[in-house]
């Protein structure tokens, strides 16, 4: 039978384990490492593994309370504040995903096979905050230079657009780029239905300091000629801001314009950006003779959210639908 590891002999280990930690706190990324490879052998044993996700939970949890405090020592008064909101906030959204786990079918009952799962699932988010704790306040890289960056642009395409932002609220930078494929004002026939499709990436800026391609989407991004030869090509730019991103559109040419801003939102608890507003804006030059008068006048607008298209994931929005 599974047993427990009485509350003493717990509290005695993990403050054992804590005081370690004080007195080798120079490398925290060591330590992390290690409770994990503990942890791992212990599962791999078959033996007791609530025990070993119980005691792996604990000590996550202290190294993020040390790592924490190692950090906060060594800023002054106004960052310390800055410091704490930030932790705050995190712990809120902690909560909300440890509820989601606690409301979640395992599929191993409801016994200690099923807390074990979940206190495995639990660590790993206190762990992901102790890496990224460690990777931006003490032992910080530098952001990747945008040559880093070419290495995700495929082979005959280029740059249409890059922003940097923080795109999943983690506060390291992250970026977008839209990608266009060379020769594409050739190549594009949207008429006869083949759109030389440009193709949106989301870079993550991870715990490591190395980028990662989070998420593509070659949909998301009208072509070239979708909008007509009078209006020409409508692409805009790119905006990021506070998990938000928005794609924007304008038209140049034409006696009749539109302008179309879709923006998507990052969920937290899915890890993921999901379909927030499409807006468009109609407009004409103006006929009047008063020459105070603006030069172009708005005649209507559309805006979409949620309640009209329902959830959509950003890799499964598709604008030519």
């Amino acid at each position: 039978p599974l047993c427990v590891t009485t509350k003493k002999m717990k509290n005695k280990h993990i403050l054992i384990f804590f005081l370690s930690l004080n007195l080798f706190s120079q490398d925290f990324n060591e330590s992390l490492n290690y409770i994990e490879t503990e942890n791992q052998n212990c599962l791999d044993k078959g033996k007791f593994m609530y025990n070993c996700s119980l005691e792996f939970y604990n000590k996550s949890d202290s190294l993020l309370n040390v790592v924490y405090k190692n950090i906060r020592k060594k800023l002054t008064k106004i960052e310390k504040e800055n410091f704490k909101n930030k932790q705050l906030k995190w712990l809120k959204l902690r909560n909300e995903k440890f509820k989601k786990i606690n409301n979640q079918d395992t599929e191993q009952g409801n016994e200690l096979d099923d807390l074990m799962v979940k206190n495995q699932y639990k660590s790993d988010i206190v762990n992901k905050r102790t890496r990224f704790l460690i990777s931006n306040y003490i032992n910080k890289k530098p952001n990747k230079t945008f040559s880093e960056i070419t290495k995700f642009i495929p082979k005959n395409y280029s740059i249409l657009d890059s922003v940097k932002g923080d795109l999943n609220k983690d506060e390291f930078d992250d970026y977008i780029l839209v990608l266009r494929k060379k020769d594409e004002e050739k190549s594009s026939k949207y008429n006869e239905n083949k759109p030389e499709k440009r193709h949106l990436l989301i870079l993550i800026g991870n715990s490591q300091g190395k980028l990662e391609l989070k998420a593509e989407n070659e949909n998301a991004v009208l072509c070239i000629d979708c909008s007509g030869a009078i209006h020409g090509d409508s692409f805009e730019k790119v905006v990021i801001k506070n998990g938000y991103f928005s794609i924007e559109y304008y038209t140049a040419g034409g006696n009749t314009k539109w302008s179309r801003i879709i923006t998507f939102k990052y969920n937290n608890l899915e890890e993921n950006w999901f379909l927030h507003k499409d807006g468009t804006e109609y407009f004409r030059f103006n006929n009047s003779e008063n020459l105070n008068s603006e030069a172009i006048i708005k005649t209507g607008e559309e805006i979409l959210t949620v309640k009209n298209f329902g959830e959509i994931q950003f890799e499964k929005f598709n604008i030519y639908k």
